[in-house]
């Protein structure tokens, strides 16, 4: 592996405005997805239905439906300290774990 492949500027590219997805698929399974063939170094453009062609039959499937919350908040005391919370879940409506 060379040492540009660890760089964020060897990932930059053009992407037409046209083809950044403005909202989601529906039905969602229909979302296009590129599979890249690492043996092959062949490249093919399906739906998400098909994932299932490319996954071996030994994997297993984790899914996660977690959210993500706005969990950082910044703030200032009366001395002038500047303070940073980082929330970690929200127990209720009222109350936070940090």
């Amino acid at each position: 592996m060379s040492s540009n492949a660890l760089l964020t500027s060897s990932y930059d590219f053009t992407l037409p405005k046209e083809l950044i997805a403005t909202h989601p698929a529906h039905p969602r399974d229909s979302a296009r997805l590129l599979v890249y063939n690492r043996a092959t170094d062949e490249i093919s453009h399906v739906h998400f239905y098909d994932l299932e062609r490319f996954i071996p039959q030994d994997c297993a499937l984790i899914f996660n439906d977690t959210k993500v919350i706005k969990a950082r908040l910044f703030g200032e005391k009366e001395s002038g300290a500047k303070l940073e919370l980082l929330i970690n879940r929200a127990l209720n409506a009222h109350d936070i774990h940090v």
